[in-house]
């Protein structure tokens, strides 16, 4: 071969290697052998429908250097963390709230000077990052903290909802582009972060799981959907779970349900405490029963808006795929509809929605089934591209969206839908293992819709029947407190509920001997009343009320309001009620230097579990990295076989007199 040819061949090698205008996903690279390991035990104490938690994490440093470990975790959405102690031998080190970067600040000037130390931050609404300074080698490290979040009705009993697993988000190139968000919001300049994944099950991390058990009345069911778990009756109402496997793999939600004998639960709940001065108070609410929602009889318009990005390739594209035409089956013929899917890129069905009919539904049944996983998680634009749809005049328009929720750029899509949805209501469906419950939570409440699950294809049918019976009937609106002059309720506008759905809320004021509540369905009034006078204590009600405030002042900001009042509202109370906020965290050093000062050991980022069920790809990297990652590495493969190739051609033959 000449070298003429030889040096073509090399440039077209590196035509092909060249990759093909993406970059790779931020937000998942695979974490090194070296990262500290994580175990962790989980002890939940559960009164009614508040589960008071402590976690104790373990930190082990395997190497034969200093190393500092971050590790970021999911927590319960309304999770409000407490309190935090950085454990090491027979020493316990308190944590204090601060400011975020004043915590921040202490933490890296403990770290350099070799100082022991401990930070936890919330970087999502129900992600955390934990750091820990200057593990010793071959040294184990403990930090525990404590947190409290709500059981949920689940339409037929109560559920609690531990999440263990992360989901990689994806940043699109655009997440912190003007348009995304209102100047000067969270929308505006979202932190980007790596989510490093491991399906090594001896990399961990690993959890063990016991629940103590008060739901206040007899049971008749208790189940956990996703492992496999023991569990006694105590006596006195009182029950103990604990799971059968000591190192669980992190990998998906766990998930407790129980449910009453027939009327035994009670249809409201109230719980009080007395903290800073002022009374707090809890209130769940249990629905009317489904009759009373009488059925729509407007016709609708629905738009069906499907994930099939990378991170949904394998049992949560099936999910989605099955939900998806087991909805089209449900249209009535005086229905509209169009399907919407969206990667990197967004497509469309139809230009506009068309007739429920039997050729429609054909063409749509078609294009449903053809779709295959791969690409970024850029929500934003699907949304965009469905709202700005022309609506039909006379019609209710309901947009559904199937996804695991893996987007990092949440506070641009969450001011873009309160923004544009209009008369719009949104219908969020959480897919996977571990779908980012908070963010389409957060979508549905923004849109006036609803948030389902569907873990599993077991769970499709069940989950969907829930899903039809809320898309058909009217929603429990106007919800409001009679006394709401006297009380600071949180959320201060209550959504609107569907069939199945409780009314959940917290208050602080004078609290009246009974909470009165009205409402709507359809035409009729509706209302309730919530006994308060004898109500049992509920030990953390004033910090479920604090998260519940943060989170109104999030909304306000995402709405366009002063971001830098509402956030120094917000920093006042986090600070008032001592708990982790998008504003503060909690911070823990030790005063003895255990190391000479200088520069931090480095830090090595724990690796999560991939969450069950999603498809790996080559050389152990996630689907979600199929893309541009895969590229990335393609590219490198073709530019090493064209370096061998010119080397090859340009050597002189063996035997060959050489030139000096």
């Amino acid at each position: 071969m000449s070298r003429g040819r030889a040096l073509a061949g090399l440039l077209l090698v590196a035509v092909l290697a060249r990759p093909a205008g993406a970059a790779p996903e931020a937000g998942l690279w695979i974490g090194d052998a070296a990262a500290p390991v994580v175990a962790s035990r989980v002890e939940i104490r559960v009164a009614g429908i508040v589960a008071r938690t402590t976690v104790t994490q373990e930190f082990r440093n395997p190497s034969e250097d200093w190393v500092s470990a971050v590790y970021r975790f999911p927590l319960p959405d309304d999770a409000s963390v407490e309190s935090l102690r950085l454990k090491a031998g027979e020493q316990e080190i308190i944590g204090e709230i601060r400011e975020k970067q004043r915590a921040r600040e202490a933490f890296q000037s403990a770290a350099a000077s070799g100082q022991r130390a401990a930070l936890m931050e919330q970087t999502r609404g129900n992600l955390f990052t934990a750091r820990v300074a200057n593990i010793p080698p071959g040294a184990t490290v403990h930090v525990a903290f404590d947190f409290q979040f709500l059981a949920r009705f689940n339409g037929t009993g109560f559920e609690l909802r531990l999440p263990l697993a992360v989901t990689p988000r994806f940043f699109p190139d655009a997440a912190n582009a003007p348009g995304t968000g209102p100047a000067g919001t969270p929308a505006d300049a979202e932190e980007r972060f790596e989510t490093p994944l491991t399906r090594d099950p001896s990399r961990g991390p690993w959890v063990e799981l016991s629940a103590e058990l008060d739901p206040g009345f007899s049971l008749d069911g208790l189940e956990s959907a996703y492992h496999t778990v023991d569990w006694e009756y105590r006596g006195n109402g009182r029950y103990r779970v604990q799971t059968r496997e000591k190192r669980l793999p992190a990998d998906r939600d766990f998930v407790l349900r129980w449910w009453g004998l027939p009327g035994a639960a009670p249809r409201a709940f109230g719980f009080r405490e007395t903290a800073h001065g002022s009374d707090y108070g809890l209130v769940l609410v249990l629905p009317p029963s489904p009759e009373s929602f009488v059925p729509q009889q407007a016709p609708r318009e629905v738009l069906f808006v499907i994930d099939r990005s990378g991170s949904m390739e394998g049992a949560s594209m099936n999910q989605a795929r099955g939900a998806l035409l087991s909805a089209l089956g449900r249209l009535q013929a005086e229905d509209t509809f169009n399907v919407i899917s969206f990667s990197d890129t967004t497509h469309t069905l139809f230009d506009s929605a068309r007739a429920a009919d039997l050729d429609n539904l054909r063409r749509a049944a078609d294009f449903v089934s053809a779709l295959q996983a791969d690409g970024g998680t850029n929500l934003l634009d699907a949304l965009r591209t469905g709202l700005a749809m022309p609506a039909l005049a006379g019609r209710l328009r309901q947009m559904v969206v199937l996804t695991d929720g893996a987007v990092g750029n949440e506070q641009g899509v969450l001011a873009a839908i309160h923004r544009d949805i209009g008369d719009t209501r949104l219908f969020t469906v959480g897919l996977g293992s571990a779908p980012n419950g908070l963010f389409m939570r957060a979508a549905a409440r923004a849109g006036r819709g609803t948030f389902s699950y569907i873990n599993s294809a077991a769970e499709l049918r069940e989950r969907m029947e829930e899903l039809f019976l809320r898309l058909e009937s009217p929603a429990l609106t106007d919800i409001r407190v009679v006394q709401a002059d006297s009380l600071d309720v949180r959320p201060r506008r209550l959504p609107d509920l569907y069939p199945g759905e409780a009314v959940v809320l917290a208050v602080r004021g004078n609290l009246p001997d009974q909470l009165q509540l009205a409402g709507r369905i359809g035409d009729s009034p509706w209302q309730a009343r919530v006994p308060l006078a004898l109500a049992p204590d509920g030990v953390g009600v004033a910090k479920l009320w604090a998260r519940r405030a943060v989170e109104d002042l999030q909304v306000r900001q995402r709405a366009g309001g002063d971001s830098a009042a509402l956030g120094d509202e917000m920093l006042a109370v986090a600070l008032e009620h001592q708990i982790v906020s998008p504003v503060t965290s909690l911070v823990a050093v030790q005063a003895t230097p255990i190391r000479a000062a200088g520069d931090a050991a480095p830090e090595r980022a724990v690796p999560g579990m991939v969450p069950h069920g999603m498809t790996m790809g080559l050389n152990g990297l996630p689907a979600t990295a199929t893309g541009a990652q895969l590229r990335w590495l393609l590219a490198l493969l073709l530019a090493i076989a064209g370096v061998v190739l010119f080397y090859a051609a340009t050597r002189p033959p063996r035997g060959a007199p050489r030139s000096v």
